[in-house]
């Protein structure tokens, strides 16, 4: 696939996270795909998650338990792809179920099957600090 499909492909992740569309999350990653978050993140949710399914399912339910629906804002920025990798730079903007608001930065990078144009694995980079202290792990 072309590093332009492999950019739309992210957006569109993001886009499919933000509407809680579980179907549209494991869509775009291969079956047994993987999804890597840092060790620093609580220990529930940090590691290695492998399987299209249980990713979107971690995704949306995440979305689900912390934020309003409505309120979830991904603001894609920078992204830059060779072969096939794409690395973005996001800002996730939310609103917690109390009213506070989340405003943390993420660099993703998504390595993507040349085959099927589908997240073999992605790879998230993400404040753990901030986020362990918002959500007051």
């Amino acid at each position: 696939m072309a590093v332009a499909e492999n950019k739309r492909m992210l957006r569109g992740l993001l886009e499919s996270i933000e509407a809680g569309d579980r179907a549209g999350i494991e869509a775009r990653f291969l079956p047994d795909g993987r999804w890597v978050i840092p060790k620093g993140a609580p220990e529930d949710v940090a590691g290695m998650h492998t399987g299209a399914a249980r990713i979107a399912e971690r995704m949306v339910g995440a979305i689900d338990q912390t934020f309003v629906a409505t309120s979830v804002d991904w603001r894609p920025g920078l992204m830059v792809g060779e072969g096939n990798v794409v690395m973005l730079e996001a800002n996730l903007v939310a609103e917690r179920q109390d009213g506070e608001t989340y405003d943390n930065h993420y660099v993703f990078v998504a390595e993507f099957d040349p085959e099927t144009g589908r997240i073999a694995e992605l790879r998230e980079h993400v404040d753990t600090r901030y986020a362990a202290r918002f959500f007051g792990s």
